[in-house]
């Protein structure tokens, strides 16, 4: 099986970047510090390998316009590996900023620290984006960097991967109507039990923004739909996700569903997309 993604020059070179720099590292351990490039031995860096095949440019050149997208697929063994170097490098990127903030005095070049913090949400975003097994905070803080980005809240780094409709618009509008005729049948108690439990603020927020005590059904869906890459339903139907999924209808063959344990709407198209609606924006539902 493969996965298709749609990621621009940024997006690839940050990936390629951070697939070469674990293979390398783990290269120099195997070989006692000794150069080795992991082009002499692809088979144990999957990711990296696949990646590199669907490189559009020549040895040594650069994107002409890192803004275009590019299409990529990845087989399951890429994957697995491209979640386990992740995982890795979250890890490293994370030790690296706590010796450089403990350290009295940083390099004074550039700021280090937020380059690192930097590098370190670029890693947890992809990491989202492939579904990795993040911790609850790590989930939290990814989910956060995907919602700001699909907003366009980031100035300057929103471009990372794509923001263009995976999804046909067809599609969407069709999940829209599913979706708003349920919300507006949904009873009052349980609409202010979510957006009780989206104001608390013990709960996981997702964009760290304060909650609009006005905010409608309607304006819910258009304010809060997220769009996200990869093959998702399997991993949302799970436990007392799904034993409370109700299933709301169909949208080019594929379920709609409501998950009243989360408060939350899902939708995977036939290409892998998704589309979710959250009751408890800008919370992480309940028991996610």
């Amino acid at each position: 099986m493969t996965a298709r993604c749609t990621l621009n020059g940024h997006g690839f070179q940050f990936l390629y970047d951070a697939l070469s720099s674990n293979a390398f590292d783990r290269l120099k351990v195997i070989h006692n510090g000794k150069f080795h490039p992991w082009s002499w031995s692809p088979e144990k860096f999957p990711g990296l390998k696949e990646l590199h095949a669907q490189d559009p440019r020549p040895e040594g050149v650069g994107f002409e316009n890192p803004d275009l997208f590019l299409n990529v697929e990845f087989t399951d063994d890429a994957i697995s590996d491209i979640q386990s170097v992740l995982l890795e490098e979250i890890e490293k990127a994370r030790h690296n900023l706590q010796e450089c903030e403990g350290d009295p005095q940083p390099l004074k070049l550039f700021n280090i620290p937020k380059a690192l913090t930097s590098q370190l949400e670029e890693l947890l975003y992809f990491a989202r984006w492939f579904q990795c097994e993040l911790g609850s905070d790590d989930q939290a803080l990814a989910q956060n960097i995907m919602m700001q980005r699909l907003q366009g809240n980031v100035p300057g780094r929103s471009d990372l991967t794509t923001t263009v409709p995976l999804i046909p618009k067809v599609a969407s509008e069709s999940f829209k109507k599913l979706v708003t005729r349920h919300l507006q049948a949904l009873p009052t108690e349980r609409w202010n039990e979510l957006r009780a439990y989206a104001a608390d603020s013990n709960n996981p927020n997702d964009i760290l923004e304060a909650v609009d005590p006005d905010l409608t059904p309607e304006r819910l869906f258009n304010e809060c739909i997220l769009e996200v890459s990869g093959p998702l339903m399997s991993d949302y139907l799970k436990g007392n996700y799904e034993t409370s999924a109700d299933k709301l209808g169909e949208v080019e063959g594929k379920p709609v569903y409501y998950i009243n344990a989360g408060g939350f709407y899902i939708y995977e198209h036939p290409n892998g997309h998704c589309l979710q609606v959250d009751i408890t924006f800008p919370a992480t539902p309940p028991g996610w």
